[in-house]
């Protein structure tokens, strides 16, 4: 975490929209890193462990609607399922690392 302190303070003290885009978009490249590595995040593989217990079958089609960085997603796939953003260029992203699928 470079100066992770500082931005986390930017993001919950932002005053605007504005300022809390910039705080996002400085930490951006690192922030899913940061969640899951250094801080223990798991709350999107808990989630897709608990859509796995609901559909079972891996051959379920999946929108994961309001998908922020793709990290659900990435433990669906992780776990055979196809995930579908409505964002283009968040999947644009992801279909790198293999996580996503786009209509």
């Amino acid at each position: 975490m470079s100066d992770r302190k500082a931005i986390l303070e930017r993001v919950v003290y932002a005053k605007n929209p504005a300022e809390l885009a910039d705080a996002y978009a400085e930490w951006a490249k690192d922030y899913d890193a940061d969640l899951v590595d250094k801080m223990g995040y798991e709350a999107p593989f808990e989630a897709a462990a608990l859509l796995q217990g609901q559909l079972g079958s891996t051959d379920s089609k999946i929108l994961d609607a309001g998908c922020g960085t793709g990290l659900v997603g990435k433990a669906l796939h992780a776990l055979g399922y196809t995930a579908i953003s409505t964002s283009p260029r968040k999947c644009s992203h992801r279909r790198k690392a293999k996580s996503c699928t786009a209509p």
